[in-house]
């Protein structure tokens, strides 16, 4: 477990966002960049393990302060919810029989607004030969979930399920919801991407979004309000095509990406501040590399800028100084061993400095990262998954935290 990655015969290309655009440096991993200082204390937490995975969902479920993460294994491995019981450890949370299901992706959430987080899993079809059933795990007053999918409408049954994400969609307070479907099915049958309306925290309603409800396919999504409006706009990277989706409230969605010259493939997609101005800035994965684009105005980005290549696959943004600026964790995939990953620390205003993250692991194929604050000492720590879905192939799950 833990082991480290070797890897200095890889050449690394970052450019540093701050210097002139297109503006390379070049190193290789052992003389060019420093060491990230990151550590790997999965076994001091009580969470190491080797498995098949798929991805960490990070939420306080239990509401006392401290972050908690669930660990979604691959299809034939029970998932482990784990409950921080403080000083950086962790222990699994036993209370519910979640079963087994080959679920691509969960997601934190609390569509019947009762400030218990609970949690939505889309659920594979095998391959699109089968039907299924997606979950919606409500948390119930006791602290053990129940599987209410079918109450609230949202199992899916046809649907290939891949990426979910909870959104604002009509300005409201009850949570709505996405859901990326992979497509096609083998037998035929429509597997399009989904929205459902939340009815007053009681159920849900499947809406029919032109140009977002069609089989578009999902690796990856995620919500936020780019614009400031009030409506969370939605970012899809497509099987052919990366979707940035205005939402424009009640007169749907308007698909961005092609005005921002952005209709190629991507991995990964989200919108954060970098550069603290309060705007929502993109930071894109297309072609193995990690771009950054600033936002100047609504809707209004800046020239791309390449902060990473190399096989980056996933991005996370913690804030590993808490000086109060989001810093870039790239997962970087490749042939085994991995790229190490790199730590791109936030000076302020977007600018970056790169570090090579020196304890990943050469087990397994880097697949995501999430940022958490393990031990609240208000510096986040990122839990990595190093397990290839398409491949079956085990990684360890790792917790890389800042040296004390």
């Amino acid at each position: 477990m833990g082991a480290k990655r070797t890897v200095w015969c890889a050449l690394l290309v970052v450019v540093v966002v701050g210097s002139s655009p297109g503006s390379v440096v070049t190193a290789h991993a052992q003389s060019g960049l420093p060491d990230a200082g990151l550590v790997n204390v999965a076994g001091r937490a009580g969470i190491a393990e080797t498995t098949v995975a798929y991805h960490v969902s990070v939420a306080d479920y239990d509401r006392d302060g401290r972050e908690d993460f669930l660990f979604n294994r691959r299809w034939k491995v029970a998932m482990r919810l784990y409950r921080n019981a403080g000083s950086g450890r962790f222990v699994e949370d036993v209370r519910t029989n979640f079963g087994i299901a080959d679920r691509l992706d969960c997601e934190w959430g609390d569509p019947n607004v009762d400030s218990r987080p609970d949690l939505y899993c889309s659920v594979g079809a095998q391959q699109g030969t089968a039907t299924k059933r997606n979950e919606l795990w409500i948390q119930q007053s006791g602290g053990g979930f129940a599987n209410q999918a079918a109450a609230w409408n949202v199992t899916d049954p046809f649907g290939r399920g891949r990426q979910v994400t909870f959104l604002n969609f009509n300005g409201d307070r009850y949570p709505d919801l996405f859901l990326g479907n992979h497509y096609p099915r083998q037998d035929g049958i429509p597997s399009p991407n989904r929205v459902f309306v939340n009815v007053s925290g009681t159920t849900f309603r499947e809406l029919v979004v032109p140009g977002v409800t069609a089989e578009i396919g999902a690796r990856c999504a995620s919500a936020t309000d780019i614009d400031g409006d009030g409506f969370d706009d939605l970012l899809v990277c497509g099987n052919n095509a990366l979707r940035i989706y205005r939402n424009n409230g009640n007169n749907g969605f308007q698909n961005m990406a092609p005005a921002l010259n952005l209709n190629n493939n991507h991995a990964d997609a989200v919108a954060v501040d970098l550069d603290g101005d309060g705007d929502r800035d993109l930071v894109l994965t297309s072609g193995g590399r990690t771009r950054v684009r600033l936002q100047t105005a609504p809707w209004v980005f800046g020239a791309a800028r390449v902060v990473a290549t190399g096989e980056a696959r996933n991005v996370a943004t913690p804030d590993i100084d808490s000086d109060g600026d989001l810093d870039l964790y790239v997962v970087r995939d490749g042939t085994n061993p991995n790229l190490a990953d790199l730590l791109l620390r936030n000076r302020g205003s977007g600018v970056f400095d790169a570090f090579v993250v020196g304890a990943s692991t050469s087990q397994g194929f880097a697949k995501m990262a999430a940022a958490i604050d393990h031990d609240r000492d208000g510096r986040d720590a990122v839990l990595v998954v190093n397990s290839n879905d398409g491949r079956t192939v085990p990684g360890p799950l790792e917790l890389m935290a800042p040296v004390p």
